[in-house]
């Protein structure tokens, strides 16, 4: 329901997280998308991490 997770909402932004979902902690992959991605397409730690439950519960990861 409603509008999707800025994550799924951009491709770019998500294949960035999932490059490095099993090597770096989510506080890591925050700064460097603070550091890659302009303003509008940052997102905060609390939301990575709740995509990250949605999306490993659909493919099986057991990282961070």
């Amino acid at each position: 329901m409603g509008n999707p997770a800025k994550i799924e909402a951009d491709p770019e932004l998500r294949a960035f997280i999932i490059a490095r979902i099993d090597t770096l902690t989510f506080d890591q992959i925050i700064t460097q998308v603070f550091a890659v991605f302009p303003p509008n397409r940052q997102i905060s730690r609390s939301s990575l991490h709740c995509w990250w439950q949605k999306w490993a519960g659909e493919t099986g990861s057991s990282t961070n």
